[in-house]
């Protein structure tokens, strides 16, 4: 099994990643049914495909959700535009705590969104996540949120 990851990571470090591609951003995102904030980069396993993790704080249920993300990012040109637009899709995982209990749950979950660049270090996102199983059984959520570039 060590084995199987040194190759993957060593793997995707060859696959051209450059610094002048990478985006890192720091986010604020409003979800359905939890706010919370993102860190990540559109480029961490190699050209366009990035990651993310994200801390979120329920509203609805009194938990803190922590997760990591896998997405692809996939650029729109938009000619004579005043913004770009990125579409991504991937999926992660998340664990949370609820915060009257104690209680201990976990996530699974595919994410499909899209990204607006208004300007070179602001953009705005709308996204879903249009399945997710957890401990609780299958759910459904979504958020939207606006990204600072780093």
């Amino acid at each position: 099994m060590k084995k199987f990851w040194l190759i993957l990571i060593s793997s995707l470090s060859l696959m051209g990643f450059t610094a002048a591609d990478a985006r890192e951003f720091f986010g604020i995102r409003l979800g359905f049914p939890e706010l919370g904030v993102q860190f990540g980069s559109t480029s961490v396993f190699g050209r366009n495909i990035g990651g993310r993790l994200t801390a979120d704080f329920g509203y609805g249920n009194s938990s803190v959700v922590l997760g990591g993300d896998i997405l692809y990012y996939l650029t729109i040109p938009t000619p004579g535009a005043s913004f770009d637009l990125d579409v991504y899709l991937g999926g992660g995982v998340g664990v949370g705590i609820g915060t009257s209990g104690g209680s201990i749950g976990y996530n699974a979950h595919a994410v499909l969104g899209l990204e607006l660049l208004f300007t070179r270090n602001i953009s705005g996102f709308i996204e879903v996540r249009p399945f997710g199983f957890g401990n609780l059984g299958y759910y459904y959520g979504g958020a939207i949120g606006v990204n600072f570039r780093l």
